[in-house]
This record gives C-alpha cells, sequence and structure tokens, in this order.
C-alpha cells in the first residue's frame, strides 16, 4: 500500500540519479529484512491479531475485537488506498491515460478490502472472507491493466516502425530515383540543344541505369514480409547485378554481421554504384565485394581496364561523387585505388 500510494502521489516527472536512488533502496531492503528476521525470531511471543477464544455473536454485524496495531494498518491501509483511488483517478481523467483507470478501478477495491478486514478481521486462514475477494480483483485489475499497457506499448512500437520504414523510403526515393530522374531530365534538355554530345548520352544512360536499380531497391523493400540478414541482401543485389550484365559476382560477408538500417542502405547503395562503374567505363568480367567487421570495411574490387585516377582528379563523375558523399554521411572514408590495366579497388572504411 505504500509503494502504490507513493506512487500515486509522486510527479512522473521527478527523477533520481541510479547513485542517489541506491541508497534508499538498500535502506529499505535492510528494514524489511530486520522486521522478517524479527516475527521469525519473535512470531511465538507476539499477542494473536484476533482472539480465537472471542464470541463473535452476529456475524453479518461489524465485531472490532483484533489487535489494536492490526486494526489500526488496516483503517491506515483502507485510507491510503481510498486517497490512491481518487489521485490515479484524476490523473486518468487529465492525461487520458487507461492503465492510471485501472489502477484507480483497482484502489477502490483494494481499499474496501482493508475496511472490510478492518470491520471483520479474519479468524481462519481456511476461510475465505469478502475481503479476500475484494482484494483479489484489486490484483486482477492490476494484472489487466498492466497486460493492456504491455500490448498497447508494443503496438505503438509497431506502429513507430512502420512510420520509420515509410520515412526511411520516402528518403531514398528523394535521394535516389528523385535525384536521378532529375538529372536524366536535365540532361535531355541539354541533348535538345546539342543532339549530338555522345557524353551526354552516356550520362543518360549512366542515370538511366541507376535509376532502375533504385526502383527496383524500393520495390523489393516493399514487397519484404519481414527483415532479411544484412548479408542475404548484400548477396542479392550483387546477383542481381551480375546477371543484368552478364558478369562474374562474388560476396565474402559474414551471415551474422548486423547493420543499423542506414549504414546498410549506404553499404548497398555503394557497392552497387561501384559494381555498375567496374562493368561500364572498366569493362570488368569479375567484381569482388568484401565486408569486414568490426571495424567496417566494404572492399569493391574488379578486373577492369581500371583508369589513371591523378589524371581524373579534376573531373570526378556523377557516380563517383555519390559514392563518397554517402561514405561521408555515414562518417566513413572512401578511397580509390586504380591503375590503368589493373583494375580498380574502391574501399570504404568506418572508424
Amino acid at each position: 500500500v505504500g509503494e502504490v500510494s507513493a506512487a500515486a502521489v509522486t510527479s512522473p516527472t521527478v527523477t533520481t540519479e541510479r547513485g542517489a536512488a541506491r541508497r534508499p533502496v538498500l535502506l529499505v531492503a535492510a528494514i524489511v529484512l530486520l522486521l522478517s528476521g524479527l516475527a521469525l525470531l519473535l512470531g511465538g511471543r507476539l499477542p494473536p491479531a484476533v482472539d480465537p477464544g472471542l464470541v463473535l455473536g452476529d456475524a453479518e454485524s461489524p465485531l472490532i475485537t483484533g489487535h489494536p496495531v492490526v486494526l489500526v494498518v488496516q483503517a491506515l491501509g483502507g485510507a491510503l488506498y481510498a486517497l490512491a483511488a481518487v489521485v490515479f483517478t484524476r490523473q486518468a481523467a487529465r492525461e487520458d491515460d487507461e492503465l492510471l483507470r485501472w489502477f484507480g478501478a483497482g484502489c477502490v477495491l483494494a481499499s474496501a478490502a482493508r475496511v472490510h478486514y478492518f470491520l471483520f478481521p479474519s479468524l481462519y486462514s481456511e476461510y475465505v472472507y469478502t475481503g479476500d475477494a475484494l482484494r483479489l480483483g484489486f490484483y486482477l485489475l492490476l494484472l489487466v491493466g498492466a497486460a493492456r499497457e504491455i500490448r498497447s506499448f508494443w503496438e505503438a512500437r509497431a506502429r513507430a516502425a512502420v512510420l520509420e520504414d515509410r520515412r526511411r523510403l520516402a528518403r531514398d526515393l528523394h535521394d535516389g530515383l528523385a535525384q536521378e530522374l532529375t538529372y536524366i531530365y536535365a540532361q535531355t534538355r541539354h541533348l535538345a540543344a546539342h543532339p549530338d554530345d555522345a557524353r551526354a548520352i552516356a550520362r543518360v544512360n549512366d542515370a538511366a541505369a541507376r535509376a532502375i536499380d533504385e526502383a527496383r531497391a524500393a520495390i523489393s523493400a516493399l514487397a519484404r514480409s519481414e527483415d532479411p540478414r544484412f548479408a542475404d541482401v548484400l548477396r542479392a543485389s550483387v546477383g542481381g547485378l551480375a546477371d543484368r550484365y552478364d558478369v562474374a559476382g562474388e560476396v565474402a560477408v559474414d551471415d551474422g554481421l548486423v547493420l543499423p538500417a542506414d549504414r546498410a542502405d549506404a553499404v548497398l547503395r555503394i557497392v552497387g554504384e561501384a559494381f555498375r562503374n567496374a562493368v561500364r567505363h572498366g569493362g570488368a568480367r569479375t567484381v569482388r565485394v568484401a565486408v569486414h567487421a568490426p571495424p567496417l570495411v566494404v572492399r569493391i574490387t574488379d578486373d577492369g581496364g581500371g583508369f589513371d585516377a591523378a589524371a581524373t582528379a579534376g573531373s570526378v563523375g556523377f557516380g563517383l561523387t555519390s559514392m563518397r558523399e554517402r561514405a561521408t554521411g555515414q562518417g566513413a572514408l572512401l578511397e580509390i585505388d586504380a591503375q590503368p590495366g589493373r583494375g580498380t579497388t574502391v574501399q570504404v572504411v568506418w572508424p
């Protein structure tokens, strides 16, 4: 009853540091242990709570014949439960909190049980009194309230997960598909004025390929019934790219590797961009993807024609810029090792 009444009158915004709360908790535990020990040692010497030798008379009328200490405790408990019922009910109405409603109703039954024990003290433990039924109802209401609160928590968590997936999908469409379509639109306007620009045509083709990959990734994410393992998604992504471009794709990754959603998405997009660059620009026939952790390192190696990284430093393409921005956005460092005729290695390292 002390804990319930204290919870009713204590503000929910009051917080206590773990170190400061340790002392009162230990003190209460010590008092409980001390009282329990005294009850075991002196139990036989304590006066009876209710004298079995008393003549009860009319059982339907109150007969306050218990030990004074017991009667005072029962009366005090009834008053505290009544106070808690009022406070919980008011808080429930003010905050629209279902759990507090159940607590308020339960405290009403608990208060009635204490009043019954005060008026009709329990004499025989093998008998079931009205106060016992009221106290049982108190515990049942607390149980129902706790069960409904837990259910509400998990429902709210599921709704939050759905909303987070929607926000992530919207962000991916904005940063991926929408950006590619915008780039294609700008290049087609340029081609309308310069129809013979071969570089613009190549850029449009590359952007269209990236847009297709973005759309397929979004469709795959929506079609999944549950979140698969990162290793399975990576293998499926590399396998799809390898089949589309008719090249060999190899993946080395730990099946138990778990990454945050935003980091996993960045890795998949960087791998996809590096794979397309290796095939379309380097003429690679084999692309190898290796992911190791910790620390997280992603390495994409191909056997293509490579390029002179120093000579092309000032003319970085859109794909490489996108990969670097995604890596930087996740706090990672992107490195490129390329030489003409010796393939290209793209490495992303998280500190």
